[in-house]
């Protein structure tokens, strides 16, 4: 979850300056390509969504390479700390991650029979995965909203007299509770829509049958993986 006390986007703007605003402003591109939000009109919202309405923030985040500062990173997020955890399912709620065990036990065997390993990480991992039940509406703050609207003016008619904007998510953008499940989901079925089945050791285990008795197989922790192949 997100920390409500981080800084505003318009403190970050003032600190970082014109790389931060580049940043931010990519960033929202790629959700806009993504298709990630909706806007919606405050007046149409009922009591109920409004009353439920998530804040969100624009976090900008230094990145370094060997203690050397390398560039800034901007991230949408929601601050899903006020959602009513009571509406979701307990398996909603819950992301599952590999065993200590299973991911010895991929080391061990890839190392006797000398597979290839790699490792990957999926950019934007959350992204990917489609809202699929429960409603989740969110406020972008002021500079973000300005933001949206210079790079897309459709959202002008969703401005409100506070300068902010009412979207509906479609996508699990980071900070929603549901997002780390719904990825594992969206994550699941790819693998088993390219002939992976998951082991019965661990849900977070995928292996795949290659000719000639060969064999891949794929251990996932949320948005890093490790895949070991005889190929």
């Amino acid at each position: 979850q997100i920390a409500d006390d981080t800084l505003d986007y318009n403190s970050e703007l003032k600190l970082f300056g014109k790389e931060c605003e580049r940043v931010a402003t990519d960033e929202i591109k790629g959700i806009l390509e993504r298709e990630v939000f909706l806007g919606k009109k405050y007046n149409n919202l009922s009591k109920t969504q409004k009353k439920r309405l998530l804040r969100s923030k624009m976090i900008i985040t230094e990145k370094f390479k060997n203690g050397i500062f390398e560039r800034l990173k901007a991230r949408l997020v929601a601050l899903g700390n006020t959602q009513d955890r009571s509406e979701y399912t307990k398996r909603q709620l819950s992301s599952p991650t590999p065993s200590a065990a299973v991911v010895l036990l991929q080391a061990t065997v890839a190392a006797a029979k000398n597979r290839t390993v790699k490792t990957f990480d999926v950019g934007q991992a959350f992204l990917n995965s489609q809202m699929t039940e429960n409603e989740v509406n969110m406020v972008l703050e002021k500079e973000v909203a300005e933001t949206l609207i210079k790079i897309n003016p459709v959202y002008q008619q969703f401005l409100r007299k506070d300068g902010t904007i009412v979207v509906e998510l479609k996508k699990a953008l980071y900070g929603i509770v549901e997002a780390p499940r719904l990825w594992h989901d969206t994550l699941s079925a790819y693998l088993f829509s390219k002939g992976f089945k998951r082991s019965e050791l661990d849900e977070c285990y995928y292996i795949k049958p290659l000719d000639k008795g060969k064999m891949i197989d794929i251990t996932i922790h949320v948005d890093d993986g490790k895949v070991t192949s005889d190929d």
